[in-house]
């Protein structure tokens, strides 16, 4: 296929036998079977340190913690503290039905539904590898019958209905 030399010459380009594969799924697909099903508490989101923290890796924290244990509490202790200001404002004695939009492995949902028996929580993710995994991490957990995961594109799905609380954390 010869490409255009100028960016603004529009000429049609068909590239046959394409398979459509969504980036973001296959990276979280791939990622997600190094985490195990047995639920812990790992948050896949970034947070921000309160000063510069020389040598530290968010790659190596995650996915080696035994052989940087104080890195993994750092990073994991950030990750909380992102929580406490998320929902600080939250009466969840008011709320109901909970939804995570990107939910990951569906720590957040887990640890809502440990801390608040009367939550029903309900998760997407775009990735089938995560939504298998934070699926058997809520029943290890105990929370497999008020934690749903699904395994959908939250931008391309009909919203699921209502909710009192929705949120999502990237």
């Amino acid at each position: 296929i010869a490409l255009p030399l100028y960016p603004f010459d529009r000429k049609p380009y068909w590239i046959d036998d394409v398979v459509s594969v969504n980036a973001a799924s296959s990276y979280y697909d791939a990622t997600a079977v190094a985490t195990g099903e047995s639920f812990r508490e790992e948050y896949l989101p970034l947070a921000p340190f309160a000063r510069v923290e020389p040598g530290f890796s968010w790659t190596r924290a995650f996915f080696a913690p035994e052989k940087d244990p104080r890195a993994h509490a750092l990073m994991l202790e950030a990750q909380r503290e992102l929580r406490k200001v998320l929902f600080r404002d939250v009466d969840f004695s008011r709320i109901r039905r909970v939804v995570d939009m990107g939910c990951g492995l569906g720590t957040d949902l887990i640890v809502l539904a440990q801390r608040h028996a009367h939550l029903e929580c309900v998760g997407y993710t775009i990735s089938s590898e995560q939504a298998r995994i934070a699926t058997a991490r809520a029943r290890d957990a105990g929370d497999g019958d008020r934690v749903t995961i699904h395994h959908a594109d939250s931008s391309a799905t009909p919203f699921p209905g209502a909710f009192d609380l929705i949120f999502g954390v990237e």
